[in-house]
């Protein structure tokens, strides 16, 4: 790695881990969680331009990929995290130690089991009066939110991991580049997992398995990222991802945080295979000059 890379690791990971030890440290109350995690995602970000703008006086709009002008990668962007949370729930169907269900009770009581207890009474109500059922609730508003709130957020990711990074090591190869930055965005993690985001009933374990959810995804974050032009696509599939994985997850009864869900056993294997599409489509559908998986 060079050195602007190292500086930028040591910036984000002093940062965003200091962040993580002090909110362990002053034992603050679960309502204060949200805040703490968005502040946490636009550490890399913030790092990232200092390093970029006041560190090296370099240019940051096109070395970060942030343009602005959309295309159908945007598009595909926003669309494959439904299409992998389905697959994910397919796979999950076929799990013999957990029971499917789409009633608006079972999932209301998935839903509330992963929430702080200050606001149960408040989700339950609120889900309760809800005019379409649950799931299609959620999906519709987990895409929403993909394009939207939780865009904004993961651009706070975005800029840092497939910005700053992938511009400085795409010159080893994209795909490398992206094991690389998967690796450092898993173990960048490591802090929030070990407080129960993720994985709550498997924290030390979970470690390993965002790391592995991580750097399985990366390539997908890269080939969105480089073949749309912009991070802001990169974003979209961030955030979206974000907004409907729990969908995965609350449509079961039985299993755990290691069985269910993107981030566990069966989006391994959807992440296996978007990767091989990935690179069928390289091979097949694009010039040799073109590939960005060469």
């Amino acid at each position: 790695m060079n050195r602007k890379i190292i500086i930028y690791l040591i910036l984000t990971f002093g940062i965003s881990w200091g962040l993580a030890l002090i909110y362990y440290l002053l034992e603050m109350p679960a309502m204060y969680k949200g805040v703490f995690l968005l502040t946490y995602m636009c550490v890399p970000a913030f790092c990232a331009i200092v390093v970029q703008k006041i560190i090296y006086r370099q240019p940051i709009l096109k070395p970060f990929y942030l343009n602005i002008k959309p295309n159908i990668w945007f598009l595909v962007a926003w669309i494959t995290p439904l299409t992998g949370i389905l697959i994910c729930i397919l796979i999950t169907f076929t799990f013999p130690w957990v029971v499917f269900t789409m009633q608006n009770n079972e999932i209301i009581k998935n839903i509330t089991s992963l929430i702080p207890a200050y606001k149960l009474d408040i989700v339950r109500e609120q889900m309760n009066n809800l005019p379409l059922p649950v799931f299609w609730y959620t999906l519709l508003a987990g895409m929403f939110a993909g394009i939207t709130l939780n865009a904004l957020a993961a651009l706070g990711e975005e800029i840092g991991w497939r910005g700053l990074m992938l511009s400085e090591l795409s010159p080893k190869g994209n795909f490398l580049a992206s094991i690389i930055i998967g690796v450092v965005w898993g173990i960048w993690h490591a802090p929030i997992v070990l407080m129960g985001h993720n994985y709550p009933e498997h924290p030390v374990i979970g470690v390993f398995c965002m790391i592995l959810f991580c750097t399985l995804s990366s390539p997908l974050f890269t080939f969105i990222t480089l073949r749309s032009g912009s991070v802001l696509a990169s974003a979209i599939l961030h955030g979206t991802i974000n907004g409907v994985a729990a969908l995965a997850v609350v449509t079961f009864s039985g299993g755990n945080d290691l069985t269910l869900g993107l981030t566990g056993l069966p989006g391994i294997g959807v992440l296996l295979a978007l990767i091989a599409v990935m690179l069928d489509y390289e091979r097949l559908g694009t010039h040799e000059d073109e590939r960005i998986y060469k």
